[in-house]
């Protein structure tokens, strides 16, 4: 969770508007699209908006009906995201938003804590359907699926597929454009990620109070340095493309 919390941080209020509201994100998270491809460039945020979508999510929707999991993946740890631990991450998560620990859950633990022996991906795998059926809705996140192995990418979504035909839950997964989820769901609508002028403008507006005084306190000058960084970056997210001083 740790790439959740260090995105969230540099989250901006009032920014991702735009994407929050759009058609394709409310008929995800409110109608009856299954599973949402939100695909840009390198540096364009997606990260960001992942963590505002589950942060949205968990302030909007009601927490004893619905679960939600996300999985943030990392290239430094491709090789420890395996289809088994991402499995396990979403099972681990979704039994915590339990009003009651799940029996079925515990039963894995103590068998786990008894023969010593790591958990088959089977194991995990039935524990999670009949987890996923005590909730009236689930929504999974998994940012970064470009980051994951060729391997556990492709097992990932064809999993996610199986399950999506036995539990209905809803997907969204965020990628650069160099793999395509949209072949992999039958039902499964694309957006696209990319900062803004108004995101710009917002984040360059908090940015700004760092720049020296003549430029702070000069407003048609504020205004023109906002203007034409906005004009520049080009849908990248600010954060990677400036560092005001």
């Amino acid at each position: 969770m740790d790439r959740f919390i260090d995105a969230y941080k540099k989250w901006y209020s009032g920014t991702a508007q735009k994407f929050l509201h759009s058609k394709e994100y409310l008929n995800w998270a409110n109608g009856n699209t299954q599973t949402l491809w939100c695909r840009g460039i390198a540096g364009g945020g997606k990260t960001i908006f992942a963590s505002v979508v589950v942060t949205n999510l968990k302030a909007e929707k009601p927490k004893t009906e619905i679960g939600i999991a996300c999985l943030f993946c990392q290239y430094e740890r491709w090789k420890n995201e395996t289809i088994q631990s991402l499995a396990a991450a979403i099972l681990r998560q979704l039994a915590h938003q339990c009003a009651v620990f799940p029996e079925s859950v515990t039963a894995l633990y103590n068998l786990h804590q008894a023969n010593g022996m790591p958990l088959r991906f089977e194991e995990i795998s039935s524990a999670l359907t009949k987890l996923l059926q005590m909730f009236s809705q689930v929504f999974l996140i998994v940012d970064a699926l470009d980051e994951c192995s060729e391997q556990t990418r492709r097992e990932l979504l064809s999993y996610l597929q199986e399950q999506q035909k036995r539990t209905k839950i809803k997907l969204l997964v965020t990628s650069r454009p160099t793999i395509n989820v949209q072949q992999e769901f039958d039902d499964c609508e694309i957006l696209e990620i990319r900062a803004d002028e108004q995101d710009v403008k917002i984040v360059l507006g908090s940015l700004i109070e760092r720049l020296p005084t003549f430029i702070r306190t000069d407003e048609m000058l504020r205004n023109r340095v906002k203007d034409d960084i906005a004009a520049a970056v080009d849908g990248m997210c600010v954060h990677n493309t400036f560092q005001l001083s």
